[in-house]
């Protein structure tokens, strides 16, 4: 059955107002795994479970009476039915972060749920303190790639352009600040991190990230993740 669950917010004892806690949907159509993400995130103070449905159809309103800051997908639809959902999702809620979570590893498709607008991924063994620490990576606009699925990921865009298995090359002429950068995103470092460990402005890094996307003709940072991993021979 689905579920509603009410957005809590108040004041300490001290009369001093608390953040609210980030609202969550989870979209499962199966009942018990919808229960289980429910149960996962249980008693977790930042944040709350806003809906939890069957199915995408039941979120299409949702922006209207207060969009979630994060969606969590779970992918034991099967591949092709779960991009068509992260699709559906990114189309109803642009501004939430889509979480794919439930994948089993090796997970053929996660290039596509990429390009469907998913955000990060999460394993079926992650635990609910990892699972709470990717919606709040999410909710500030930052991506997650677990280092497990990288092999999943990189495998298909190589089977899907040959070419990208050479894209660090010489071929590809990166300049040296933004080699420097691919390697940092590899090991999996915010833009916010990167703009401190290289102390440069944030804007800076985001405008070679983007540079970096546009001359390796990859579609999102998790991709720039995967591609430096494997070309440093390392999940």
């Amino acid at each position: 059955m689905d579920a509603d669950w009410e957005v809590a917010a108040g004041r300490n004892d001290q009369g001093d107002r608390v953040v609210p806690p980030l609202p969550v949907a989870i979209v499962a159509a199966d009942e018990h795994r919808r229960d289980a993400l429910c149960a996962l995130l249980a008693g977790h103070p930042s944040v709350v479970i806003q809906r939890a449905v069957s199915e995408v159809a039941a979120l299409r309103d949702d922006v209207a009476t207060g969009a979630p800051s994060a969606l969590l997908l779970d992918a034991g639809a099967g591949s092709d039915d779960t991009t068509f959902n992260c699709a559906q999702l990114r189309r109803f809620i642009p501004t939430a972060g889509i979480i794919i979570v439930g994948i089993v590893a090796p997970y053929d498709g996660l290039a596509d749920l990429v390009s469907a607008g998913a955000t990060a991924f999460l394993t079926r063994e992650a635990t609910a303190s990892a699972t709470v620490a990717t919606i709040h990576r999410v909710a500030s606009g930052e991506y997650f790639l677990p280092a497990e699925l990288t092999s999943s990921l990189f495998t298909q865009l190589v089977r899907e352009r040959a070419a990208l298995s050479a894209a660090l090359e010489e071929s590809v002429v990166l300049t040296s600040r933004e080699r420097e950068i691919t390697a940092l995103l590899g090991e999996g470092l915010s833009n916010k991190e990167i703009a401190a460990r290289l102390r440069i402005a944030i804007h800076t890094v985001k405008s070679h990230v983007h540079n970096i996307l546009e001359k390796l003709s990859l579609r999102s940072r998790l991709e720039v993740v995967a591609l430096a991993r494997a070309a440093r021979g390392r999940p």
